[in-house]
């Protein structure tokens, strides 16, 4: 297990997502080389993890045609100086692009870490809350790359 001093101010929420980012950092190989590109699927399904060799910024994610992805609340950051790495944790939700718009806005949940060590920095994207779509069921709107 990853011992690490957190801080006290972060909120319930944050704590939540660190404690998962923790349980499964040693199945991840976050100091290795990885895709800079992110796919759609990354929220297509509660509980996938991406890991990429790049700062993720959510405008980088794929998002609907009338939604886009947006920081939800503040960035925290957690040093974790035993890994010799500090994770930048933030949220991230779908948002209209069009306020006036009346499209629906799918329920989706991403957070993202920034995982910055020595001279490199991952990205790690955990879908919280995905489409979770069944099988062969239709995505209602076409998906465009942002």
């Amino acid at each position: 297990m990853v011992r690490c001093i957190l801080p006290s101010d972060l909120p319930r929420e944050y704590l939540d997502a660190l404690h998962k980012f923790l349980d499964m950092k040693n199945a991840l190989d976050i100091e290795g080389k990885h895709s800079p590109k992110v796919e759609d699927d990354c929220w297509m399904k509660t509980g996938t993890v991406s890991i990429y060799t790049c700062i993720i910024k959510p405008a980088y994610i794929p998002s609907g045609n009338n939604w886009k992805w947006a920081q939800s609340k503040g960035r925290k950051t957690v040093p974790m100086e035993n890994e010799n790495m500090t994770v930048d944790i933030f949220k991230i939700l779908p948002r209209r692009k069009d306020k006036e718009s009346s499209f629906p806005v799918p329920s989706l949940k991403l957070w993202i870490f920034h995982l910055r060590f020595e001279n490199k920095c991952n990205s790690v994207i955990w879908c919280e809350k995905g489409l979770d779509l069944e099988p062969n069921e239709p995505v209602e709107e076409e998906l465009t790359e942002t």
